[in-house]
């Protein structure tokens, strides 16, 4: 087998900094303090159940201490029974419940049903002093989250540009300055420029490293849906602004094929995308690579984001695709492998594996699954993390990235090359992940003699 090292430091040397992943079968992990208020013969929970006139279940105020000890359903059953200064106290001091509720949630439907029963004075007091909840809980409306984060956003960085002032004269807190640049990259994600489209944020953390996803486009009437997913070295300071104009990159691409493709294809014309840069997990670096607990992490909270995405759309689902690089695709693949959720596309490059055997272990319509490996890419291939998703045996279809000229508009595309240059503009594979993200595989390039045929035959079906 390869050594990891060595994959990593070539990878390094070669291109900068991206991702790798460890990836061993994946059990998603319990949430020990996961568990719910009904029944209510459940003796643990009995104390704090009332029945009204109506005999609907009422949930009773728990002690503070016990509070913390709650999750999923519980815990957000008892949220609404906090005044102001209760539920910012419990926000500040119990850090671990929140990242717990936020990993293992209640699904989408269920918070979503729990939200629209609370009265709006008790939503506003939430989004106020509960935004890090609020912010990021699968089945809040997206149009909520992005306000409510954009508000956590405003407000971190005042209290940190705070801190700094009160720190002037003396020497500088490495920490103070890294969370401040931390969310002025998220600051600046944000910004729309003329002609391009509206931008929110449907997750955010403001701790450090911190976690963030960017929209590009209008989430809930694209008719295509596309969640880029990064791999290993990839942080909300480093990289959030270029990972948001990678989603911009593609946006702008699978555009310009909706309004060619759309000339002769009526089934395109009209459609609208939005594509996610998905920086919602924290992905490894040096120290961390080897394990798999940032790789299962990743897969829940991926979960976490299809499960919103689909009960927040379910009456108008969008053609979803994943796209994921690297240690982003071994997540990925984990998260596919659960059966929790299922997409129309993936498309996965630079792979260093996967736990899954073929395309039949994974949640995709129609085994619509593609892969890209790039020459010079020491860590496609390898399959040091699991089964080589390019491999014959996978079952995956290979998708070129080593450029030439496209078939349709005759214009020339750059070729990927190691490791890091698979999301490059004008190349062949980012050309192609567009076309993965609009349900035109068909027209996707291999670099074999079939490229001609595919692309014969897909124009002479519209004729």
């Amino acid at each position: 087998m390869v050594d990891i090292a060595v994959l990593l430091a070539a990878s390094v040397a070669l291109n900068g900094v991206t991702g790798v992943v460890a990836a061993p079968d994946f059990m998603p992990p319990t949430v020990a303090q996961s568990v719910t208020l009904a029944p209510a013969s459940h003796d643990f929970l009995a104390p704090f159940l009332t029945n009204g006139p109506t005999s609907r279940t009422h949930h009773a105020k728990v002690e503070a201490a016990l509070l913390s000890q709650l999750g999923g359903s519980a815990l957000l059953d008892q949220l609404p029974l906090l005044n102001w200064s209760e539920l910012e106290g419990f926000v500040e001091s119990s850090a671990d419940a929140v990242s717990g509720l936020l990993l293992d949630p209640p699904s989408a439907s269920t918070t979503a049903g729990w939200w629209d029963s609370l009265p709006g004075t008790t939503q506003l007091r939430l989004e106020r002093n509960a935004p890090e909840i609020v912010g990021n809980l699968p089945g809040v409306p997206f149009a909520t989250r992005d306000a409510v984060n954009r508000l956590m956003l405003d407000r971190a960085i005042s209290e940190w540009e705070n801190a700094a002032a009160a720190t002037v004269g003396e020497d500088p807190d490495p920490t103070i300055s890294a969370h401040l640049n931390m969310l002025k990259q998220v600051e600046t994600a944000l910004e729309v420029h003329a002609g391009q489209p509206p931008r929110s944020i449907v997750s955010l953390d403001t701790g450090l490293p911190g976690r963030a996803a960017v929209v590009v486009g209008d989430l809930l009437a694209a008719d295509y849906v596309s969640y880029l997913v990064p791999g290993m070295f990839f942080t909300i300071e480093g990289q959030v602004v270029d990972w948001t104009e990678t989603a911009q990159e593609l946006y702008d691409e699978q555009r310009e094929w909706l309004d060619l493709l759309g000339q002769t294809d009526a089934e395109l014309r009209d459609r609208t995308v939005a594509t996610v840069a998905w920086m919602g997990y924290e992905t490894p670096n040096l120290l961390t690579v080897t394990s798999a607990e940032l790789a299962d992490r990743g897969a829940l909270y991926l979960d976490s984001a299809m499960d919103a995405l689909l009960a927040e759309t379910a009456d108008d689902r969008p053609f979803i695709s994943v796209l994921a690089h690297s240690y982003g695709s071994t997540a990925a693949m984990k998260a596919l492998s659960t059966g929790n959720f299922e997409v129309d596309s993936l498309a996965v490059v630079g792979s260093p594996g996967s736990a899954a055997r073929s395309v039949d272990d994974l949640s995709v319509r129609a085994r619509n699954i593609f892969v890209g490996q790039a020459s010079w890419d020491p860590v496609a291939t390898s399959g040091y993390f699991g089964n080589d998703p390019g491999s014959s045996t996978f079952g995956a279809r290979l998708m070129g990235v080593a450029g030439g000229a496209d078939l349709i508009t005759e214009e020339a595309l750059r070729a990927s090359v190691g490791h890091n240059d698979y999301f490059a503009p004008n190349s062949e594979s980012l050309r192609n992940m567009a076309l993965i993200g609009i349900n035109r595989g068909s027209l996707v390039s291999d670099g074999s003699g079939q490229d001609v045929q595919r692309t014969l035959a897909y124009f002479d079906r519209l004729i």
